[in-house]
């Protein structure tokens, strides 16, 4: 535990002529006489209908282990069985240990006794009485307390002007003993007291003994009280955060016992199937880990249901590890103090006055006492230790009588022993500030927020005098409480209000929402800074509209248990099975495994600097077009950079990721360090502090505070989901000539009458059918409310739903660069006359463009299903022989976005992007001769199978693309009769179980389609590959050896290499350069809108910085304000990356080498001149070169597949565009052009589509395995100047890309149609689970007959370690042939192949051999990759 050193030792006074403190409930440990204890014990995820049945499997269960029925039923004191499947039994030690060993128990633990943590506070944190509110939504919000009960006859639970409970409301409030009961504001009360054992202090019923509870529920959900004070002080109006909502209270806290773990679970075990929207708890103790800890468990079960829990952190400090609630699944608050004080003075005989802090409600009338010590007024010399501390009967009546008494703080109460001995008051001394919060952290744990906890006055209980002391009197309808238990119904209450603005929100962002706007806190006062606050003061009205927010689901807190050293077994607890196998699940977002609102490092290295990678991702819930530009302040001995540096979105909900990598230099000492990281917009300033190292640890942590509020979107009513369904009961179905759709209808017409009698109005909208699937996976997708959605898992056949998501967009020389030549080998006569029909999933087509006419096609191929579907400016008649269908799939889209504008966008087929007709001719166009853009890239643009029948389906929208559209396009498209599927777009990676792309994908290679997908373009992050499924072709973009140079000539003589589309003036005059300050105000280096001065730039070159807004939009911008050129500057994040872009006046973007030397010179000499020359196309370049933007591997879902899985040209590429849309797709462009070059890994998809097709139409047989087989196996990984394939992020030409940026390599089409031997993989291979133990004979996920290998090395594990997979080749090339191995290994790991040489006698023959890697990961410092030629 890290040492704090103070330098002198203050003393503080409590005065206390008001015998008044605050008492807290004890830990006690519970032991029958017979020394049985208390356990829980968890079963199985299947959870029993009814308590009765529940309660008889728990008693089977406990039968078997005591031999009677009857043993069982005295032994078990509690069913859990309505969130999950528990019980509670009192056990001897040996009864539980023999209990965990049986089959049916995942887990168990022993009962522990928690503790409980015990207006102006909301002022305080500006959230004013007239705050916005949503009233109708927050009084249908239901806050569960966990507490000590509640006083219902408390005028802060009055239900005047509320109506009803909430129809979702399933809770009880029974009749109890001294309980008044419920109403519209106390809907429901519950006692929980399992152990049975009485307690003489407290009454067996939901009613406040203790004034706890009462406090924390006013605090949270109180209505408006006037004029509330205690004696006169601190009078106002007592409030709750949320007025309106409803509270349901829990008493699991008992005067005399605490708060037992058995009472703890079975109220989050009721509250859950209540239908809460948020539980507070300000109850903790010492937990050993998650799995053991009820608090974290019950709080983990809420989580899967999307209830958000509220937890207090504690009151033990200050001193460090302890924090209690820690669970990164909850929040955890803090206690802070408010600019309201309680001052006393004491004035001494010598005239000199000592300040303290207390509450007095007596008068002195200036009259003074004498003082003594009651080490002085002790009974005996026995006793005089603890009457130095004031401890009961340790003083004598006689010397304390009348007088004050000065006694050490060590418990509370002192004030009662002096009043009862006969003294008029006491003074209590304490080394420690006491008016301040006092909540401090262990490093690598600290609250996540702080609210006010001292001193905060709410209703209270008229059970109990004030203090609850022995001798005291006195009671009020409120009173003051101190601790992070008044703190944590503060930010219950702001999850409340947040609740209310968007109930669809899930917990995490409801989380991240309070925790990234929280006023920051000063680190001066507090001196263990974070460690003390979190991210600081809790900020309500700006936590209702964050602008970013960092979402997730269970699964990361699963991956970060797994980190952790958790088990499968011990997660069982939690997950509700043993299924989960850390091994097989890849931690997500880097170092921590979350996305969560703050970062943590621990140096474990005092002699070498320390590094982590972070990785976040944030949903944008603010204004739908906005950009955050990264500003990062470091310490000394602290390097923090963060990739990519501006963060853009198009649309609410879109999201995106960076990166953050962390390097410490090594500490000692106890210091503390900070930093920033500050994204900033031009609306938004996004805060994020700081980086803290505390000794030998630090921690780097992570707040986003909005300073400007932004506009949020209200949310829809419903959401849409796409439902899997079990293929067997489609089976019966057919057997009984009855439809899918039938069944799916009964399903959501059970799910409207299941919630009809029992949700509020927003429940009553019925479930809407959008889609079934019934081609190439089994369900349907539907728009459900919550509660409708939540109603699914209880129906025999459905296997799980997820809501629909929007994925985005992967936004000719060609054919030559990749050898086809017209007349010979795949593009020979007979190749090019078998019918094959490419699916193409985009944003619709142009169908009059000539890239797609049908002059030479025969008729329509007879195996086509599908149909030209009519809409808005398309009719059946837009269809020919080469275009073959078309369809639209809105449904899902408009659910989420509302309807589509026609004004702007066709509700049909009909392309108002520009997208979708691109990847559509570039797979599949026909033959164009002459195709150019204004002149350049002159030349045959055609289709990779340009004699391909097209079929296209719009899936893609303004605002991206809807899951459930993409699946019912898929769905249908194999259906029609398509042979290959070409898909440009994708989204985050996801377990391929919640990959509703992959999941369709996987059913249509059963159905022997090709299915082929960009890879995203995230680059050059690595770990960014979407679309990672095996099954799936997965491509990377490259560049052809065609590009369009410019160069930029300084007037000091320097000239730098560029690239450009622009085609007017060959060459510029030398022109003054102007940049930054010289150009304009603020942002002037971006040259957004309205940033640039027309006299300054008038005639002259601009210098523009990439980012906040596209590269063309800056042309604009510049030739708007009067500029003569401009030269794009890329940042280090783009690299060398040179986009040929159709600049309005003359531009050019150089590589990041050349934009920071141009800026280096620029600030030498501000009178340097420039020129820019256009040089039109030229080829010869060097190519391949993998372009910095595409997405770069390793998998985050499985890293035992190398992704992507191999480039093709996707830079700068030619092809057909709609006539209506600009080249810049900018609305003050008035070009409009036949053909358009673009770039983007949506480019490079359509190049692989037509490539597998042309492979098909050669081998008609094959099936999608194969033929993904002989693309990769055929590829090559070298350039045109016979070295390695280069990569464009790095200047350096020698700097070389690796297969998690390639894959196999470049493609190579002529060489594909003959690859001689293919790995053809069976769909059942596909379900190949992971590593087993060695000699196993179950397959391994490196033994998938892939095309390539991905080898695992435990980093730093010492010793070798040896891998040997499998693999089986089948023969397709000459019938009697030898094939022998070369092996090009890479550094430190030993490659060795059994057999060397494979012999076949005949085609379609199949062998098989092993490759055996040895290395060892603590001499493997890099990611290596080699080649195995055959």
């Amino acid at each position: 535990m890290p040492l704090i050193l103070q330098s002198s030792l203050k003393i503080f006074l409590i005065i206390f002529l008001l015998l008044f403190s605050t008492i807290l409930a004890t830990t006690i440990n519970k032991i029958d006489d017979d020394q049985k204890k208390f356990y829980v014990v968890y079963l199985g995820n299947h959870i029993p209908d009814d308590e009765t049945s529940a309660n008889q499997a728990h008693i089977d269960v406990l039968s078997n282990l005591k031999g009677s029925e009857s043993d069982a039923r005295e032994s078990i004191v509690h069913s859990y069985h309505r969130s999950f499947n528990a019980f509670a039994a009192k056990l001897s030690n040996d009864e539980a240990a023999t209990l965990s060993e049986m089959d049916e128990v995942l887990w168990m633990f022993e009962n522990k006794y928690h503790k409980l943590h015990t207006t102006r506070s909301w002022d305080f944190i500006r959230f004013p009485q007239s705050a916005k509110r949503k009233l109708k939504m927050e009084s249908n919000i239901i806050v569960g307390l966990f507490d000590t009960g509640i006083t219902p006859q408390s005028e802060s639970f009055k239900d005047d002007g509320l109506g009803p409970p909430p129809a979702k409301w399933k809770g009880v409030c029974p009749h109890y003993a001294n309980f008044s009961g419920c109403n519209n504001k106390i809907i429901g009360a519950r006692y929980l007291k399992l152990d049975k054992v009485p307690d003489p202090s407290d009454i067996l019923s939901p009613v406040d003994v203790e004034g706890h509870g009462t406090h924390t529920s006013s605090t949270l959900a109180g209505t408006l009280i006037p004029n509330a004070n205690l004696s006169g002080l601190a009078a106002g109006t007592a409030r709750g955060a949320v007025p309106s909502a409803r509270i349901a209270a829990y008493k699991v806290c008992w005067a005399s016992s605490g708060c037992s773990d058995i009472d703890i679970l079975a109220a989050f075990d009721h509250a859950i199937a209540d239908g809460v929207d948020l539980i507070s708890i300000s109850i903790g103790g010492p937990s050993p880990d998650y799995v053991s800890d009820s608090i974290s468990i019950g709080s983990f079960h809420a989580l899967k249901k999307g209830i958000l829990t509220v937890g207090s952190a504690g009151n033990d400090g200050p001193s460090f590890g302890s924090v209690a609630n820690h669970a990164p699944w909850m929040i955890s608050v803090a206690a802070s103090g408010i600019d309201r004080g309680f001052r006393s003075r004491v004035s001494l005989h010598d005239g000199q006055n000592v300040s303290g802090v207390g509450i007095n409600l007596f008068d002195t009338e200036g009259k003074s006492y004498t003082l003594v010590s009651g080490e002085d007024v002790a009974r005996n010399s026995e006793n005089k230790e603890n009457a130095r501390y004031c401890v009961e009967d340790s003083m004598s009546p006689s010397k304390v009588k009348g007088k004050l008494v000065l006694c050490k703080l060590q418990n509370w109460g002192v004030d009662s022993v002096v009043k009862g001995t006969g003294g008029v008051g006491a003074i209590v001394s304490s080394p420690r500030f006491l008016d301040v919060a006092m909540i401090f952290m262990a490093p690598g744990t600290m609250p996540d927020i702080a609210a006010p906890g001292i001193d905060i006055l709410a209703s209270y209980t008229p059970l109990r005098s004030l203090t609850g002391l022995k001798g005291d009197t006195q009671h009020s309808k409120f009173t003051f409480m101190t601790g992070t238990s008044m703190a944590c119904p503060h930010v219950a209450g702001v999850a409340a209000y947040v609740k209310s603005f968007h109930p669809k929100w899930s917990p995490a962002a409801i989380r991240s929402a309070i925790i990234t706007t929280a006023r920051p806190m000063s680190s001066r006062v507090n001196r263990e800074a974070e460690f003390a606050y979190g991210a600081g003061q809790v900020n309500p009205l700006k936590a209702k509209n964050p602008g970013l927010v960092y979402d997730m689901d269970e699964m990361p807190y699963i991956q970060f248990l797994c980190r952790e050293g958790y088990s499968g077994a011990s997660m069982s607890v939690l997950v509700g099975s043993k299924s989960i196998n850390c091994s097989t699940l890849l931690p997500a977002f880097g170092h921590d495994s979350l996305n969560y609102p703050t970062m943590q490092l621990n140096l474990k290295n005092k002699q070498k600097p320390s590094i982590a990678v972070f990785r976040r991702r944030v949903t944008n819930v603010g204004q739908a077009k906005s950009v955050y530009n990264a500003i990062v302040r470091a310490p000394k001995g602290v390097n923090i950079t963060v990739k990519p540096t501006s963060l853009s979105f198009s649309r609410v909900l879109q999201t995106r990721s960076f990166k953050v990598v962390v390097k410490a230099d090594p500490v000692s000492g106890a210091k503390i360090l900070s930093g920033s990281l500050i994204w900033k917009s031009s609306r938004h300033i996004v805060r994020i502090a700081a980086t803290k190292m505390v000794q030998t640890k630090m921690v780097y942590w992570l707040m986003l505070l909005i300073l400007v509020a932004a506009t949020t979107s209200a949310s829809a009513d419903r959401t849409t989901y796409i439902v899997h369904t079990d293929k067997s009961k489609i089976v019966e179905l057919n057997a009984m000539n009855k439809q899918p759709r039938e069944w799916y209808e009964t399903i959501l017409n059970s799910v409207k009458e299941l919630r009809a009698e029992n949700d509020y109005e927003e429940e009553l909208l019925a479930p809407e059918l959008l889609y079934t699937y019934e081609t190439t996976m089994s369900g349907f997708a539907a728009k459900l409310t919550t509660k409708q959605y939540q109603s699914l898992n209880k129906i025999n056949g459905v296997l799980f739903a997820a809501p629909d998501v929007m994925l985005n967009l992967h936004t000719t020389y060609s054919t030559h660069f990749l050898g086809l030549e017209f007349g010979r080998g795949l593009w020979n006569e007979s190749s090019l006359a078998t019918d094959v029909i490419v699916g193409v999933l985009d944003t619709g087509i142009w169908p009059e463009h000539i890239s797609f006419s049908d002059k030479g096609l025969s008729q329509v191929p007879v195996k086509w299903k599908g149909t030209c579907e009519k809409g808005a400016n398309f009719s059946a008649s837009n269809c020919n022989k080469k275009l073959i269908g078309a369809r639209a799939f809105l449904k899902g889209y408009e659910a989420i976005n509302g309807r589509i504008n026609g004004t702007d966008a066709y509700r049909s087929v009909r392309d108002s992007n520009g997208h979708g007709t691109h990847t559509a001719s570039t797979a599949a166009g026909s033959m164009v001769h002459g195709a150019s853009f204004s002149g350049m890239a002159k030349g045959v643009a055609s289709g990779m199978r340009f004699t391909s029948r097209i079929a296209a389906y719009k899936v893609c929208w303004s605002r991206g693309c809807a899951s459930s559209d993409i699946l019912a396009a898929i769905d249908q498209a194999v259906a029609d009769g398509v042979d290959v599927l070409s898909l440009s777009l994708g989204g985050i990676p996801r377990p391929y179980y919640q990959d509703s792309m992959a999941i369709a994908s996987f059913g249509a290679i059963e159905k022997g389609v090709f299915f082929s997908c960009s890879a995203g373009n995230s680059g050059p992050i690595s770990a960014t590959v979407g679309n990672m499924a095996p099954w799936m072709m997965t491509v990377a973009a490259s560049y052809t050896n065609r590009v369009f140079p410019t160069k930029v000539r300084l007037s000091n003589g320097k000239h730098f290499k560029g690239s450009s589309l622009y085609s007017g003036v060959k060459k510029t005059n030398q022109l003054p350069l102007v940049y930054k300050e010289t150009a304009g105000g603020r942002r002037a280096e971006f040259c957004i809108n309205g940033s640039l001065s027309s006299s300054l730039i008038k005639g002259k070159i601009v210098l523009c910085e990439r980012g906040l807004t596209g590269r063309t939009a800056k042309s604009f911008v510049v030739r708007s304000a009067g500029g003569a050129g401009m030269i794009l500057l890329n940042s280090p994040t783009q690299g060398e990356e040179l986009f040929a872009d159709p600049h309005v006046l003359p531009a050019t973007t150089v590589g990041a080498s050349a934009a920071k030397a141009i800026k280096e010179y620029y600030v030498l000499n501000k009178n340097i001149t420039a020129s820019i020359s256009f040089y039109g196309t030229r080829y010869g370049g060097r190519a391949p070169v993998v372009a910095a933007f595409s997405s770069r591997g390793p998998s985050l879902v499985d890293p035992y597949v190398v992704k992507p899985d191999i480039t093709a040209p996707g830079v700068n590429i030619l092809a057909a565009w709609p006539p209506i849309i600009a080249p810049t797709e900018q609305k003050d462009d008035n070009r409009r052009v036949q053909f358009n070059i673009v770039s983007g890994t949506s480019m490079s998809c359509p190049h692989l589509s037509g490539i597998a097709a042309l492979v098909k139409s050669v081998h008609k047989d094959w099936s999608p395995a194969a033929i993904k087989s002989a693309i990769m196996t055929s590829a090559y990984t070298h350039d045109n100047h016979l070295h390695l394939i280069s990569d464009a992020y790095v200047s350096q030409s020698t700097k070389y890309a690796t297969p998690f940026a390639f894959g196999s390599g470049h493609v190579n089409p002529e060489r594909a149609s003959d690859p001689g031997l293919v790995s053809v993989l069976a769909r059942k291979k596909y379900s190949c689970p992971k590593p087993q133990k060695k000699g196993s004979n179950t397959l391994q996920p490196g033994d998938l007959n892939y095309p390539s290998f991905a080898v695992i090395f435990e980093a730093f594990k010492k010793g070798k370690t040896t891998f040997t997979y499998r693999r089986t080749v089948t023969n397709v090339g000459t019938p009697k042939i030898s094939y022998r191995v070369f092996v090009d290994q890479p550094k430190k790991v030993e490659i060795s192949v059994e057999p060397k040489v494979l012999a076949f006698k005949k085609l379609g023959e199949k062998l098989s051999y092993e490759v055996s890697f040895t290395g060892s990961g603590a001499n493997i410092t890099t990611r290596a990759a080699n080649s195995l030629p055959v």
